[in-house]
């Protein structure tokens, strides 16, 4: 999603969010039937519309991703196990797997 909100503008977030909520009236007004004088106007003078804006453009827009070739890797650090004895999904033969 990051990526083709990248290209679009904040009427892009605005129309994709309305799309995942099809019976809110007032959404679907902003991302369709506003002009952009309109639309900007109702994001400055709405502090609902102003604040789910910013929250989207931090979330989905301007969103960071890791690349799991680029940036994970094996760490050591040490894992202590507990093992609750009378918990039987959890006895020490099932923590095994974490001995490195």
């Amino acid at each position: 999603l990051s990526q083709s909100f990248k290209e679009g503008g904040d009427r892009d977030l605005i129309k994709w969010f309305s799309s995942i909520q099809p019976d809110n009236i007032l959404l679907h007004r902003l991302a369709y039937e506003t002009s952009d004088t309109e639309f900007q106007s109702q994001i400055e003078s709405s502090k609902f519309f102003g604040d789910m804006l910013q929250l989207m453009r931090v979330q989905y827009r301007d969103a960071m991703y890791p690349d799991p070739d680029r940036d994970f890797g094996i760490i050591s650090a040490p894992i202590m196990a507990f093992s609750p004895l009378l918990d039987e999904g959890a006895q020490p033969e099932h923590l095994a797997g974490w001995d490195c």
